[in-house]
Parts: structure tokens; C-alpha cells; sequence
């Protein structure tokens, strides 16, 4: 696993209500209405009805994001016609990336700057989506490919220490934006990630990361052993 996730959610749990954060850290979620799991991009995703939501509270080390960082999942949404959340830490400086009205992706540093993709997004499908924020510049990409429009510039200083949850598939302070559709794949950085490093991302899914990663770990108990 790469050092820079702090959170990754494979959504691969298949049924209940608990989410599993799949990075180093742990921060484990819950998901507040009616849990559904369906197919996803990369075996379960979870189906947010409008009304659903997961949170993550208290969880470490996403209260020390501000820049860089960087954000990414895979989605099918159903219906994008206001203000959607895939995920944020809300609040008087926080984060969040989501649709606009318009169909389109949005990054936001909240109450200072929304840097607004050109590209709308299909409805009733899977789109891999992603944003990369160093400070300055936002940069989307959809599919792997830099939105239209190219790096985003604006500002915004990020602090979400005093923060009380990540939040999944809506707006906590307003109790609104709820995202509508099937989410999977859904991971955090503390880095500003390459293109090269979202397309791996896209095309070979976190749980062959994560085999090739327990694969490794063995690899080397095994020779520890072997020395011994």
C-alpha cells in the first residue's frame, strides 16, 4: 500500500452497515440510512439512495490534510441535478469533491474558491474521477485523462484539524448534497498524484494493490525466516 493513502474504501464488504478503511490508518466508517451493495467497477460498490450517507469520525491522519492531496473513485451516478458530494471535510476551511448542477465535477476549498470541470459526466455508467490539489492549482481528471481546461488556479488554505468526521456521499453541515448512485474505489493522498499514478489506480484496482502488496510482506517474513 502506498504510504501517501490515508484512507482507501474498497467497498467490497457486500452487506451490513460498516465500511472498512483498507489503508494503514484504519479509520473505519458507518453508513446512516439503508446500506445497499451492488456490482461494482471492481467487484462490490455501494449505492448511495439520496438519503445514505458514511461517515468516518475522529480519523487520523485525515485531520492533518491541507496541501497537497489528492482524490479519487469511481462512480455511476443516477440523476446529477444540483450539488453532489462523493466526499468532503466540511466546515469554515475544509475540502470537498463532488458534481455541480451542471453535471460536471467540482473540487472546493469551502468558503474560499469552487474550480469547476469542463467535462459533463455520464449518468447511468462507471467514470473514474479524480482531483489533485497542491494549494494553487486544481487539477480534474476523468477516465485517467485531464479534464479540458487544464490546472485551476485559485487558493484556499485547508484546515480541517477541528473537523469531526470525513464524510461520504453528502454534506454534513447542511445536511444536503447527497450523491445518488454507486461509488467504489473511493481513496485519499496526502500527495499530489501523477497522472500515471491515477491510471494505475483506475486500471488495476486497490485489491490487486493490496495482493501484490500481501504478496511482498510475505516474501519478505519468508526470508526473514529462511536467514534464521
Amino acid at each position: 500500500m502506498p504510504k501517501d493513502i490515508v484512507f482507501l474504501a474498497t467497498f467490497d464488504e457486500g452487506k451490513g452497515d460498516a465500511l472498512t478503511d483498507l489503508s494503514d490508518h484504519g479509520n473505519d466508517g458507518t453508513a446512516e440510512g439503508k446500506a445497499s451493495w451492488i456490482d461494482g467497477e471492481f467487484d462490490k460498490a455501494f449505492e448511495f439512495d439520496g438519503g445514505t450517507f458514511i461517515t468516518i469520525e475522529n480519523a487520523a491522519p485525515l485531520k492533518e490534510l491541507t496541501d497537497p492531496m489528492s482524490v479519487g473513485a469511481w462512480v455511476n451516478p443516477d440523476g446529477i441535478n444540483n450539488w453532489q458530494n462523493i466526499v468532503e471535510m466540511d466546515g469554515g476551511a475544509g475540502w470537498k469533491f463532488g458534481f455541480h448542477g451542471s453535471k460536471k465535477l467540482v473540487w472546493t476549498t469551502y468558503h474560499v474558491k469552487d474550480f469547476l470541470g469542463q467535462t459533463t459526466i455520464a449518468e447511468g455508467e462507471w467514470s473514474h474521477v479524480a482531483a489533485t490539489w497542491d494549494g494553487k492549482e486544481a487539477i480534474i481528471y476523468i477516465n485517467g485523462e485531464e479534464d479540458d481546461g487544464g490546472p485551476i488556479a485559485g487558493g484556499g488554505v485547508i484546515d480541517v484539524t477541528g473537523e469531526p468526521s470525513l464524510d461520504i456521499g453528502y454534506r454534513r453541515t447542511s445536511s444536503s448534497s447527497h450523491f445518488i448512485g454507486g461509488m467504489d474505489e473511493l481513496w485519499i493522498s496526502n500527495k499530489v498524484k501523477s497522472q500515471k499514478e491515477i491510471q494505475e489506480f483506475m486500471n488495476s484496482g486497490f485489491n490487486t494493490i493490496l495482493a501484490v502488496d500481501a504478496a511482498d510482506k510475505l516474501a519478505v517474513t519468508w526470508g526473514k525466516l529462511k536467514a534464521n
